[in-house]
């Protein structure tokens, strides 16, 4: 769900209401939104429209660039959906396959 006045992600998700809280840069917010997005999604995947209108990701393939530099595996497929004007559009839609043995920031 987003704020439709501001296209941010509503405070239902919990782990979203923990980045809107933190200190994050913009694109670091939106690079874990994108994350928690993907892990959400789980086997339906998620596609570029999606994230820029309910969390309003301004480039989806950027966030989902660094997100494989940080070692996550990510499928791409390109297909037909509809934007939120029901104009047809060809779009990215990205599956989580798994994610980095070792997350960088974290010890374990």
């Amino acid at each position: 769900m987003t704020d439709k006045k501001k296209g941010t992600p509503s405070q239902e998700s919990v782990s979203n209401q923990n980045i809107q809280q933190e200190n994050f840069t913009p694109f670091t917010k939106q690079k874990l939104l994108v994350k928690n997005a993907l892990v959400e999604a789980g086997s339906r995947g998620i596609s570029s429209l999606e994230l820029q209108e309910k969390y309003g990701v301004a480039h989806p393939p950027a966030r989902i660039l660094e997100l494989r530099q940080e070692g996550l595996s990510i499928l791409t497929r390109i297909g037909p959906d509809q934007d939120s004007f029901g104009r047809a559009r060809q779009v990215g839609r990205y599956f989580l396959i798994s994610l980095p043995k070792r997350i960088p920031g974290v010890s374990s």
